[in-house]
């Protein structure tokens, strides 16, 4: 491995690491509140970051076995569970806003998600290179098809996302004002950092910044969604 290697699996694992760490925080809510309300949303926070967990679990297996993940698993690890987390947001989502159109979002996305995972489960077995190449030990390049679907739940994502931080900002209460400017923040770095980290050459310099950036980005998506105490105590004394 060379420095470039280093701190891409490094950061990579940061990030998957800390999205796992604030999920399940987010998930063990429920024990306290009975509200599933926690558990969607934890596990969707967890997968909000699947598309970097292959480069740290290859990270992890060449520091213990000294080989990466093969191509195989890269690919699986990467976009087989979207399907999961996508489904657990679209609930969370419509829990809060659009309750009415659940229905419609589940199925929509349900074929979309059919289809692509179909497409993609049969070139795992047949030949992974028609979804992507290693383009380092730790990177990958997307193939068209690939690509556009991880951008379609990329956008997904930042697009509903906004749309309920929107809705915040109209609220007359300071505390869910602040939240929904940290979660415009939050899924506005989403998107541009995942992709400009999975569409552009990057170096040394710009790689740091752009996963430093993508979790401060994780850490103010859950400022948005779960405020702690002492911080709502300042934005809202009575609160």
């Amino acid at each position: 491995m060379d420095l470039y290697d280093i701190l891409n699996g490094s950061m990579s694992l940061a990030v998957m690491i800390i999205s796992v760490i604030i999920g399940l925080s987010i998930i063990f809510n429920f024990f306290n509140y009975r509200k599933r309300i926690f558990i969607y949303w934890g596990v969707a926070y967890i997968g909000f970051y699947s598309p970097w967990w292959s480069s740290a679990l290859s990270f992890l297996m060449t520091l213990i076995t000294g080989t990466p993940l093969t191509l195989f698993s890269y690919i699986a690890i990467g976009t087989l569970s979207i399907p999961l987390f996508m489904t657990f947001y679209l609930i969370g989502f419509t829990e809060m806003m659009f309750q009415k159109f659940r229905k419609y979002l589940l199925i929509f996305y349900g074929i979309v998600f059919v289809i692509a995972e179909s497409f993609i489960v049969y070139n795992l077995f047949v030949d992974p290179q028609y979804l992507g190449i290693f383009t380092g030990l730790f990177d990958i390049n997307f193939s068209p098809f690939l690509l556009i679907y991880l951008l379609f739940i990329n956008f997904s994502i930042t697009i509903t996302g906004l749309i309920f931080a929107r809705a915040s900002l109209s609220s007359k209460d300071p505390l869910v004002k602040f939240k929904g400017k940290v979660l415009i923040i939050a899924f506005i770095t989403y998107p541009i950092c995942g992709v400009i980290d999975g569409g552009v050459e990057l170096n040394h310099v710009s790689l740091v910044i752009i996963r430093i950036v993508l979790i401060i980005g994780a850490f103010f998506l859950y400022l948005g969604f779960f405020t702690p105490k002492f911080i709502a105590n300042r934005i809202k004394p009575n609160n």
